[in-house]
């Protein structure tokens, strides 16, 4: 699945900082196992795109916030 994050437009938030570009999804599963997947930055800096990620809907007991 691709999963996207967008910052909302005009409020000056940006992803990370120049010296710290580490961007990241972390996926916890429901027997508490990281996944951390990473992600690319667009070009104007709003919107962090992951490609390939489990986010483990089909198992029992997993909850989307």
């Amino acid at each position: 699945m691709s999963v996207r994050a967008a910052l909302p437009e005009g409020r000056g938030l940006q992803f990370g900082t120049a010296a710290l570009a580490d961007y990241q999804l972390t996926v916890q599963d429901v027997s508490g196992h990281l996944t951390r997947c990473p992600g690319s930055l667009s070009e104007d800096g709003t919107t962090l795109s992951f490609a390939d990620v489990d986010l483990h809907l089909h198992l029992p007991g997993t909850m989307l916030l």
